[in-house]
């Protein structure tokens, strides 16, 4: 039994889409038709309808998803802290991806810390004109207890948590205390 070959004219767009996933991965959408080009699939009466918009290589495909992903992290930080700029906070996040681990973590540490009071937790992603307007982020505490307390709670975060985020944020978190 003699096997036949399909041609990419013989291709379903699914088939094809599959020979670019699988082949042309690395591969830039204009390189691509290039070489389609080359091997003859575009000629003077036409070409195969492809819709090349809807064809996203693995890598393509990898990239959205894991932006798709850090978006709905850095929402996920609505749930607990209060935000303030939003727009700003997320752009700044989206550079260092690194610290929503720190900011989700963090939320649940600081609250441990200053049991059995409540506390408040604000971020916001501001210009610094001070560095030439660098972007940085900052977190407000605020602690709800006696000013007694507050002092000592205070000392308490600083101390047990800040100190030690601050090294794993490498200085791209700042913290200020709100009475």
């Amino acid at each position: 039994m003699v096997r036949k070959s399909k041609t990419i004219m013989d291709m379903t767009d699914i088939e094809i889409e599959q020979v670019i996933d699988d082949f042309f991965e690395n591969t830039s959408k204009a390189t691509l038709i290039d070489i389609l080009r080359r091997a003859g699939f575009f000629n003077e009466f036409g070409s195969k309808e492809i819709n090349w918009e809807g064809i996203m290589t693995k890598k393509e495909k990898q990239a959205n998803d894991s932006q798709k992903e850090l978006e709905n992290d850095i929402y996920y930080l609505n749930d607990f802290y209060e935000v303030k700029n939003y727009k700003m906070l997320k752009k700044y996040l989206l550079v260092n991806p690194d610290l929503i681990d720190i900011l989700v973590n963090a939320q649940e540490e600081i609250k441990s810390l200053v049991e059995p009071y409540e506390v408040s937790l604000q971020l916001e992603a501001d210009f610094d004109y001070y560095t030439l307007g660098t972007e940085q982020l900052y977190m407000t505490i605020t602690i709800y207890a006696p000013i007694e307390e507050v002092l000592k709670l205070e000392d308490k975060v600083y101390s047990e948590w800040f100190l030690k985020t601050r090294q794993t944020a490498h200085g791209r978190l700042y913290c200020e205390f709100y009475p």
